[in-house]
C-alpha cells in the first residue's frame, strides 16, 4: 500500500538535501521575489531562477569556480542574454530592446570590441572598437544609404566613404574634426551612417552641396582651398 501524498505543501522555504545532507535544491521568497537555486555536491550554487519586480525574470548559470557563466533576463525593455568568461567578464551579449536587436562582443577586460545592431529605424550597423572602447570602424546600411566610417584611437571620425541615395562620396577629416577633403557628392544634411550608434562626432565643414564629379580641399578652419570643377 502506497504512502499518502500531500496535494499541496505551503512553506516559506524549501530545501531538498542529498544522502550526505547537503542542500541541493533551495526555494523561497527573498525580498518579495521567488527564487529557486540548484547546487552541486559541494553545496555551491550552480544555477538559479528568480522573478523580480524591477528586473523581471532571470536565469543564472555558474562555473564550478563560482563565476557567472550565463545570465539571461527578460526585463521591461526586452530579453537579454550574457555569456561571461571566468572572472565575470562579459564575452558576448545579445538582446532585443525598444531600439532594436543588438549583439555585442567584449574582450577579456569587459570592453566592447564588436557591436552588431539592427536598429528600430530599419538600419543595420557593425562597429569594431579598439582596446580603449573607441569605435574605429562602422559599416552600416539604411534605406537609401550605406557607408563605412573610420575613426582614430580617440574615437574621432576621420574617413567616411559612402553611397547616399545612390551617389558615392568620400570625406577625410583631420584630428580636430574639421573636413579637409571631399570627393564626390556631399550633403551637409547627411549624417555619417552609424555615427550615432558608434558615438563618433560629425565632421565640420562642407557647408554647401557638391556633385558626384567634384573634389574639394579645405584648410584647418574649414574654408575652401581648392575645388574642381
Amino acid at each position: 500500500m502506497s504512502e499518502p501524498v500531500a496535494e499541496v505543501i505551503r512553506t516559506r522555504r524549501l530545501e531538498v538535501v542529498d544522502e550526505e545532507g547537503t542542500a541541493r535544491i533551495v526555494g523561497g521568497v527573498v525580498s518579495g521575489s521567488p527564487v529557486l537555486g540548484l547546487s552541486d555536491e559541494r553545496g555551491e550554487l550552480r544555477a538559479a531562477v528568480c522573478v523580480s519586480p524591477e528586473e523581471g525574470a532571470s536565469l543564472l548559470l555558474k562555473y564550478e569556480s563560482g563565476d557567472t557563466a550565463v545570465l539571461a533576463q527578460v526585463g521591461p525593455d526586452g530579453p537579454v542574454v550574457q555569456v561571461l568568461g571566468h572572472g565575470d567578464k562579459a564575452c558576448a551579449s545579445i538582446g532585443i530592446t525598444t531600439d532594436g536587436a543588438v549583439l555585442e562582443l567584449l574582450n577579456g577586460k569587459g570592453e566592447m570590441c564588436a557591436l552588431l545592431r539592427r536598429s528600430s529605424d530599419g538600419g543595420a550597423y557593425l562597429a569594431v572598437a579598439s582596446e580603449k572602447d573607441k569605435a574605429t570602424a562602422v559599416l552600416g546600411a539604411r534605406e537609401g544609404d550605406s557607408g563605412l566610417n573610420l575613426a582614430d584611437e580617440k574615437g574621432n571620425l576621420r574617413v567616411t566613404p559612402g553611397a547616399g541615395m545612390g551617389t558615392p562620396c568620400l570625406q577625410i577629416v583631420d584630428e580636430n574634426g574639421t573636413l579637409r577633403a571631399a570627393m564626390g557628392k556631399t550633403d551637409p544634411e547627411r549624417a555619417p551612417i552609424g555615427a550615432r550608434d558608434a558615438g563618433t562626432p560629425q565632421p565640420r565643414g562642407a557647408a554647401e552641396r557638391k556633385e558626384e564629379s567634384s573634389l574639394v580641399l579645405f584648410d584647418p578652419n574649414g574654408k575652401v582651398l581648392w575645388e574642381a570643377p
